[in-house]
């Protein structure tokens, strides 16, 4: 190991001793033992036969099922160890709750050294952390429990468990937390196949660590299957979402094109009953297949360019010249029309009627229409005017609204679901506007589809990324949060007082200077309330 893991690993011990853990030998909050170095596990004789019994004792637990019942309910091996430990030394008398040490400690205690004691204490809080911080399914809680054992005996036996990130047994216990969520079930297969990865561990390790790296190649080939449903399920969503975009990008460029090219105020009504006839579903097909830079496209502006001038009311002199023009060209080009019409939009029923309408219209048979004004169709996508002005007036909005801009693809949120419970999902979609935003699931399945808005509320009231810490492998999670314990009973004792727990002097002048500082920065307002109670008595 080097320096940097030698000095997270005596930190851990360390913490688990200011921790005063069940079964750490430590005293009082005054007490405080000193360190033992890691390498007293390989150059004591004394702490390498002590490391020994205790795997053995631990193996005789590894196949007992009752064992894996017990610590589902309460995670603590240390005490299912002194029990066995005191059954066999005491004739099954009840085992003395009180924790000692040394010479003067129970016989039973004796045959567990003070340094074994403490790296299954840490095993223990690790199974605690994984049973109280990952939403790990009902079924699959047992099947992770069996591995207590085993991975107490690796850490026994190889203390480098604990900072060996590459350790397979390590590996192993972050894949299967991973696969084992409740995100990913039911699901018979996947659960058939963990037990069966679990069963093997328990049934084969005999201090031989190769097993871990078969069963963490065989847990990994699961991970990679998971990720890659995952990862399909989100890409459909992401497809789907780019698709519905493009959709109506193409239906708000095609009332711009229609705004263009039909200006005049009066639209002849046979130009409006094409348009609601198909011909307005074909400009957007043309733009989404094609592109507004297309032939297809400027052709199909062309023809109602051409029919909107032929039904224009001619200007003094043209009418005759307009009349002839038409009858000369009018079957070609409704053949033209009835022809991209049912290229775009097959067996289109009312293809047939609007080219009658035309043919009669242009031949001159059926020249009374009327021009009737054309109402734009409101976009369905862009900013909203009214909206950015209102934003204009709360800074505090405004603020959550640039977090939400901040925001990118990727980005993990965490949200208290409708049942209480935490939940994780992940931004999958961005409109090209910002203004609508997409999230997935732990299985790629869209859980919401909220305005920018709605985003910057969801922020104000709570979501937000998730803690570093929460990103971390289950390990390095149980050892983070075994140091933050230590550090928050050393601010309880700093700040606090021992008896009411309430702040004392230094804990309010704190807070103080924390609410001044967060005035400064965050323009927030904050009050003193002065109380003074009569006649207190504790």
């Amino acid at each position: 190991l080097d320096a940097d893991q030698l000095a997270l690993y005596q930190a851990v011990m360390n913490t688990v001793e200011r921790l005063g853990m069940p079964g750490t030998g430590t005293a009082g909050p005054g007490d405080r033992a000193e360190p033992t170095p890691v390498a007293s596990t390989t150059t004591s004789t004394g702490a390498d036969t002590s490391a020994l019994a205790t795997a053995q004792m631990l193996h005789r637990l590894q196949r007992n099922p009752a064992t894996w019942r017990a610590l589902t309910e309460s995670p603590s091996l240390g005490a299912q160890l002194e029990g066995q430990l005191a059954e066999q030394c005491c004739g099954g008398a009840q085992a003395d709750p009180v924790v000692e040490t040394g010479a003067g400690a129970p016989a039973h205690r004796q045959q567990i050294g003070e340094l074994q004691r403490k790296k299954i204490d840490i095993v223990d809080q690790l199974f605690t952390n994984l049973q109280r911080q990952l939403d790990v399914h009902p079924q699959l809680r047992p099947v992770l429990g069996a591995l207590q054992v085993p991975l107490a005996r690796i850490a026994i036996l190889e203390p480098e468990f604990f900072v060996d990130r590459e350790h397979p047994a390590r590996q192993l216990l972050h894949t299967l937390s991973s696969l084992a969520v409740s995100a990913n079930f039911p699901n018979r297969s996947l659960s058939k196949r963990l037990q069966g990865i679990v069963a093997r561990i328990v049934d084969g390790y005999d201090d031989d660590s190769q097993v871990f790296e078969q069963a963490r190649d065989d847990a990994d080939a699961l991970l990679q299957q998971q990720r890659r449903a995952v990862r399909n399920n989100t890409q459909w969503v992401v497809r789907t979402l780019e698709g519905q975009e493009k959709l109506e990008l193409a239906r708000m460029e095609v009332e711009q094109a229609l705004a263009a090219t039909l200006s005049d105020d009066q639209v002849p009504e046979p130009v409006l009953e094409l348009l609601d006839a198909g011909w307005r579903d074909l400009l957007v097909f043309t733009h989404v297949r094609y592109g507004s830079d297309s032939p297809n496209w400027h052709e199909s502006i062309a023809v109602l360019e051409r029919l909107s001038a032929w039904l224009a009311k001619p200007q003094h002199g043209a009418e005759r010249r307009d009349h002839v023009e038409r009858e000369l060209e009018a079957d070609t080009f409704v053949e033209l029309i009835q022809q991209m019409l049912d290229a775009a939009i097959p067996a289109n029923a009312a293809t047939e009627t609007i080219t009658r309408r035309l043919r009669e219209v242009l031949s001159g048979r059926d020249a009374d229409f009327r021009t009737i004004e054309m109402t734009p169709r409101p976009p369905t996508i862009g900013n909203n005017p009214d909206l950015q002005s209102r934003l204009q007036s709360r800074p505090r909005l405004r603020r959550w609204l640039s977090r939400v801009d901040q925001l990118k693809k990727g980005a993990r949120l965490c949200y208290r679901s409708g049942q209480g419970r935490d939940r994780d999902m992940t931004l999958a979609w961005i409109s090209r506007d910002r203004e609508r935003y997409v999230f997935v699931n732990e299985r790629g399945q869209k859980v919401a589809e909220l305005s920018r808005l709605e985003c910057a509320r969801r922020l104000a009231r709570g979501m937000h990324a998730p803690h570093r810490a929460d990103c971390l492998p289950p390990v390095e999670r149980s050892l983070y949060d075994s140091l933050e314990n230590v550090q928050r009973t050393i601010s309880q004792t700093a700040y606090r007082d021992t008896l009411t727990g309430l702040l004392n002097i230094d804990g309010l002048l704190l807070q103080v200077y924390q609410a001044m500082a967060h005035a400064r920065t965050r323009d927030a307002g904050h009050c003193i309330i002065a109380l003074e109670l009569d006649h207190l008595d504790i």
